[in-house]
């Protein structure tokens, strides 16, 4: 009988420490579940202050990481919707599948709903950064806790209305607006200057969040119309101020941020709290990263955005990548990028 594939992963084996490459046993997958050999990974400002501050009290030793693109090698009892062979994208993490749940390994197994099909024109380089950044994004547009938008699919009708990302330079907004714009939204979206390009590439109607008439700027913009809906990708006062203010200009009550500490109400408008974790259950990211996004990328109308640089290959680079990601994540003003690693 063959022996397991050798399985290398990142450990956290101490929070707060380096983590260090060691053999954690190969995954066989229980019913529902598949095993992808991992081919790149994306490093998050969340996998960063994870691991510097142990956020959600992770198990130790723990593997980290969210985001995976890889190739299918093994598939559980009962699992139709993937296949041997299959180029996909996942989300998976410790904090929702246990301590050899995370990324940063040889090989992951998770549930195969967690994952969406890769086409061949996407890159795992490219593909790997999408999982997060876009179920965040989606539990906070389309959720009917929170903005409650009409799903995205390809050759949607325009819907006449105005949605606003308020810091489209990061992976949330960049990845919210192109799923707004993929459900018929007109998108308006704020980002730094260096970002702007980007932003326009996509379709949205670009503004500087540094303008400091920039609630202004937008109000004239719209004209005789109102938002329809306010997603804020990035969490400080000012933003959340100013979206705040727009939404009582439209006579919005509720607008959705992305940090789950940060859900007061402000000024009248409730403020909710986008919950990338509930989309894999509620049917939301069957349609996102099922229907939608496979076909979308294949056909170059969802562009696999902000562009990406390699830290490195292997899995020796993951902690140089989480030092950076969280030095970058507390700086501002640069053009949007994600760090990955190849394995």
């Amino acid at each position: 009988m063959p022996s397991d594939p050798v399985n290398l992963a990142a450990v956290s084996v101490k929070p707060f420490d380096k983590v260090l490459v060691q053999e954690r046993p190969y995954p066989r997958p229980p019913a529902g579940h598949i095993v992808v050999r991992v081919s790149a990974v994306a490093i998050n400002p969340a996998d960063g202050i994870i691991h510097t501050q142990n956020l959600f009290n992770v198990p130790h030793p723990t593997v980290l990481g969210c985001d995976l693109a890889g190739e299918v090698v093994e598939v559980g009892e009962g699992v139709t919707i993937r296949h041997v062979g299959d180029r996909v994208i996942a989300s998976t993490t410790c904090t929702t599948f246990g301590a050899d749940g995370g990324a940063f390994q040889s090989y992951s197994c998770f549930p195969a709903v967690r994952s969406g099909i890769l086409p061949n024109n996407v890159s795992y380089e490219q593909g790997c950064i999408l999982p997060l950044g876009l179920s965040t994004a989606a539990g906070g547009l389309f959720a009917s806790d929170t903005l409650g938008l009409v799903l995205p699919q390809v050759d949607a009708l325009s819907k006449e209305q105005v949605v606003l990302v308020w810091g489209a330079g990061t992976s949330v907004g960049i990845g919210g607006c192109q799923l707004a714009l993929g459900a018929g939204y007109e998108v308006f979206a704020t980002a730094s200057e260096a970002n702007k390009s980007m932003v326009e590439s996509i379709g949205a109607r670009y503004f500087s969040h540094r303008s400091d008439r920039v609630v202004e700027e937008i109000q004239a913009a719209l004209g005789d119309r109102k938002l329809s809906a306010i997603l804020c990708s990035v969490h400080n006062e000012r933003a959340k101020a100013a979206c705040v203010k727009l939404a009582k200009l439209s006579g919005l009550d509720y607008a959705c941020g992305v940090m789950p500490l940060d859900t007061e109400p402000l000024d009248g408008v409730r403020w909710g709290c986008a919950n990338s974790s509930a989309v894999w259950e509620n049917g939301i990211a069957e349609t996102v990263f099922g229907d939608y996004l496979p076909k979308a990328l294949a056909e170059g109308r969802f562009l696999p955005l902000p562009k990406i640089h390699i830290v490195g290959h292997g899995l020796k680079f993951i902690q140089e990548g989480l030092d950076r990601v969280v030095s970058e994540y507390m700086s501002s003003g640069g053009g949007a990028r994600k760090l990955v690693v190849t394995l």
